[in-house]
Parts: C-alpha cells; structure tokens; sequence
C-alpha cells in the first residue's frame, strides 16, 4: 500500500536527499543547489515550506519513493496560491501513476485552502517535463531563451476539476492512502 503524508521534522534528511538526487537530473543545475540539510531543517521549522512525502508500506516499515515540496504564495493580480518547488518521483516508479496521485493529493490540499493557483518552473531540456506537467492540468505562461519555462494551473474550479475521482483512495490521521496494482515481480 502506498501513502502520502505531510513531512515532519523526522522526514527532512529524506526530504534533503531526494532534493540531492532531483537536483542532479538537471543540467548545470549542480553547481546553484546551495542549501544544506541544517538550512532545510531550519527553513521547514520556520514554516517556509511544506512537503508530501510518497511512501509505500511493507510489512510496517515505510519507504520514501516521491515527494512533493511546495510553499504559499501570494499575488497582487491572482490572490493567494501555491508554488511548487520540487516534485520527485524515484526514477524506477515513474510511469505507474504515483505522481499523478501526489500531484492530485495537492490539487485537493489546494482545493481546500481556497487557493487560485498553483505554478512551478521546470527546464525544458528534460524529456517529457512538458507533457506531463500539461496533463496535470498547467499551462504554459512563458517561454525563456534559457530553456526554464513556468507553468501554471489558474482557477479554482480548474484545481478542482483535476481532483478527479478517487474514490478508493482514503484519508485517515493526517495519511492519505492510496491503492494501485502492484505488477508481480517477473511479469511484464
């Protein structure tokens, strides 16, 4: 069984690790990732983020797979909403629609705190960025001659429209699980 759950202070060596391996997927990206674990830790206990941790449970021991790290934001023009600053999934597990499912546990944390928006930036130059990150409901706001692009979901009804229907999906004590098939190991 998979679970997302709100970071806590115990998930923030998690948290700065999967940072660590996002931050590596990004051409020339190394060398500007300038926070330390001490300085994430203090940052997150000021309230300057917030982070969903995907987890998948065996046998009562959990294992970090994903996470999303985002922050409130406010605009003059569209109100208060959310920015998006890392969104990571281990490289194993894409394709079998646990981001999607992080992604939406947010569109419904946003949903519900009334926000107008959600935005993140991402390079252009990774594969398939663009068409996933579209699927989600974002559009593109900009295009920059250095390959970073903004993408932008407006609109409540628009946040809640990509909720979509979970309906076997269940929230209990701060945990949102959620249930999708396991392949077998060695069936394809």
């Amino acid at each position: 069984m998979y679970t997302i759950c709100k970071a806590n202070v115990n998930d923030i060596h998690t948290v700065f690790n999967f940072t660590n391996n996002l931050v590596q997927h990004h051409p020339g990206m190394t060398e500007f990732f300038l926070m330390s674990e001490d300085s994430m830790l203090q940052s997150f206990e000021r309230n300057e983020f917030e982070c969903l941790i995907l987890f998948d449970e065996i046998n009562d021991v959990q294992k970090a797979l994903g996470y999303i790290l985002y922050m409130e934001e406010f605009s003059i023009l569209h109100g208060y909403g959310y920015y998006i600053d890392d969104f990571y999934v281990s490289p194993e597990l894409r394709g079998k629609g646990l981001g999607k499912k992080l992604m939406h546990h947010l569109f419904k944390i946003a949903s519900e705190n009334n926000a107008n928006f959600l935005k993140l930036v991402f390079q252009k130059t990774i594969f398939g960025l663009e068409k996933m990150y579209t699927s989600f409901g974002f559009e593109n706001i900009s295009t920059s001659p250095t390959g970073v692009e903004m993408f932008e979901l407006f609109g409540k009804e628009e946040i809640r429209k990509m909720i979509g229907d979970n309906e076997e999906d269940i929230v209990s004590e701060n945990k949102f699980h959620i249930y999708i098939k396991k392949k077998a190991k060695g069936i394809s």
